[in-house]
């Protein structure tokens, strides 16, 4: 957890330094465009407080031959983009490689692709946001991977020399012999380029002809002992700067008489780049009414309240926890068998501790279940004609099940 905090934090403090382009997406195979496309929503996420510009075209270099890469830069100036990106699966990983246009600075790092594509996506996207930020800290998680030149011009050929000998006199009666063929020098030795993207071999060196750099694969990389960079946990998902949540709640207190159910409704801001969130809470429920003896007592209980909560995500699971406050507009009715009534009005302060579950549904939706307790000061206490007609209690218990949606 506090790696976690740690690398968000590393983020969110860009150096002076950091790049100021956009981000090209080009796509490759048409099988990887489920993947492809929850990275771009995962990288438009994680961009977006630093003015960035996600653009997507298609064609993804097929190898990393210098004519390949060329072609993705020209794609990258064309959109004034500074950094381009694209994927390519090999086993049970996603690697992920960025082409700095203006450095011609070419790196590679990977992602687990264990089946939570949201996790996957998150981490690379983070990758690519430590690349534009340049934080030191976090661009130790990619891999430099040397950029190809262009091949060498072929040597010209050497001219042809053709040595011609002066015809021998011929003898009397003898036919003159025919005249020599000419001599010509040996031909140009023939040099062949190597194979653009050359498949790759445990224990072997890439070769350098033509200086054609291929894809180490992830036992040759093994075999030469370079150290292995774990990709980052996957923190709390950002899917927006404001959440709205609309929730069944069901607030309990000692006296059973007394529950009430509802329509608890939150709105949630997250304003800093940390996993620190903070919210307001409005509940609106009916009326409780109870009978005492001969006189009925009818309640009701306008709660209004806030705080803040630390989050912290793993895959589709999150979890919150922090304190909690809430200000409780009472208002009470009581009525004699006599027909006489009476309606008396209070303010009860609330103070505890709220934790909540989260499972997400879709990138913008989450499931939400909630729990809450919290003590009352001063204790509520009813009375009709001196009889005490309804006690709240010190404390009370609110339940909430419902959803969360994340606005852009």
């Amino acid at each position: 957890m506090a790696a976690l905090l740690a690398a968000v934090i590393v983020l969110a403090a860009a150096p002076p330094g950091a790049e100021k382009g956009g981000v090209l997406v080009v796509r490759g195979a048409p099988e990887q465009a489920g993947t492809e496309q929850a990275f771009i929503e995962a990288l438009r996420i994680y961009t977006r407080d630093r003015a960035r510009r996600v653009s997507v075209r298609p064609g993804a270099p097929r190898s990393l031959n210098r004519a390949e890469l060329d072609r993705a830069g020209e794609l990258a100036r064309r959109d004034g983009a500074q950094l381009v990106v694209w994927l390519r699966r090999s086993g049970g990983s996603l690697r992920l490689f960025a082409l700095r246009v203006r450095e011609s600075e070419l790196r590679r790092t990977t992602a687990d692709d264990d089946g939570d594509l949201v996790a996957a996506a998150t981490t690379l996207a983070l990758k690519v946001r430590a690349l534009l930020a340049r934080a030191p800290a976090l661009e130790a998680q990619w891999t430099s991977i040397p950029a190809p030149s262009p091949l060498p011009p072929p040597a010209p050929a050497p001219a042809v020399v053709v040595a011609e000998l002066p015809a021998p006199t011929p003898r009397r009666h003898e036919a003159p012999p025919p005249p020599p063929a000419p001599v010509k020098a040996p031909a140009p030795p023939t040099v062949d380029a190597a194979p653009e993207d050359p498949p790759p071999e445990v224990g072997a060196t890439a070769s350098l002809i033509g200086l054609a750099v291929a894809e180490v694969s992830r036992d040759a990389l093994a075999s030469r002992a370079l150290p292995q960079l774990a990709p980052l946990a996957a923190p709390a998902r950002r899917s927006g700067w404001v959440e709205i949540a609309a929730a069944y709640s069901v607030t309990g207190v000692a006296d059973p008489a007394w529950r009430r159910q509802g329509l608890s409704l939150r709105v949630t801001a997250l304003p800093l780049d940390l996993p620190i969130a903070f919210g307001a809470e409005l509940a609106l429920s009916p009326a409780v009414t109870s009978s005492v003896g001969a006189s009925v007592v009818s309640l009701s209980d306008l709660p209004f309240g806030g705080g803040a909560q630390y989050r912290y995500r793993r895959g589709r699971l999150g979890l919150a926890a922090g304190p909690w406050l809430r200000l409780h507009a009472l208002s009470a009715t009581g009525s004699a068998a006599d027909g006489r009534a009476a309606t008396t009005h209070r303010f009860a302060f609330g103070a505890g501790v709220l934790g909540e579950a989260r499972w997400t549904l879709a990138p913008r939706l989450d499931a939400l279940l909630a729990a809450d307790v919290e003590a009352l000061f001063p204790r509520q206490r009813f009375t009709v004609d001196g009889a005490v007609a309804g006690d709240l209690g010190f404390a009370d218990l609110q339940l909430v099940a419902g959803l969360s949606v994340a606005l852009p």
